[in-house]
């Protein structure tokens, strides 16, 4: 996962997404920069999933009648305030929650033997988080039947 690793604080590193790093993690900054945000949490990452309409996640959550519309006015009311952009530079950090996420999707990806991250190993690991709903803004989805979905996709 090509992600920049920088000090954020005397015990914790901080993450930035950059032109390498892997497409979901780029559209989740636009989907940040977008709302005003400077950081990408793990709702951004759900955004990201949501504003490919090819990818076959997207269409999953479409499937739950989740969708980037209402995710992205949800996202904008649970994070209203939360990380005013400061500058629009061409990196953005990635919050502790969202590295989780992909530590966890990337720990998925690999037990499943996939070379790649895949939106799909991304939408199981998001779904599967305490307290997904409330961070997510998916308070009217069934995530477990968003998450069993997935991980039929995945191949079980």
């Amino acid at each position: 996962m090509p992600l920049n690793q920088r000090r954020g604080g005397p015990r914790e590193p901080s993450y930035t997404i950059d032109a390498r790093s892997p497409s979901v993690l780029r559209l989740a900054a636009a989907q940040a920069r977008d709302l005003g945000h400077d950081v990408v949490g793990s709702a951004h990452l759900l955004l990201a999933i949501l504003a490919d309409e090819d990818e076959p996640a997207a269409r999953l959550l479409d499937r739950h009648g989740v969708t980037l519309d209402t995710s992205r006015h949800a996202v904008a009311a649970i994070l209203a305030g939360a990380h005013a952009t400061s500058s629009p530079g061409d990196t953005i950090r990635l919050s502790p929650a969202a590295m989780s996420a992909m530590q966890r999707t990337s720990a998925e990806a690999r037990r499943r033997g996939a070379p790649d991250l895949a939106p799909m190993h991304l939408l199981h690991a998001l779904t599967a988080t305490p307290g997904a709903a409330d961070t997510l803004g998916l308070r009217d989805a069934d995530l477990a039947a968003v998450r069993d979905d997935a991980r039929g996709q995945l191949g079980a």
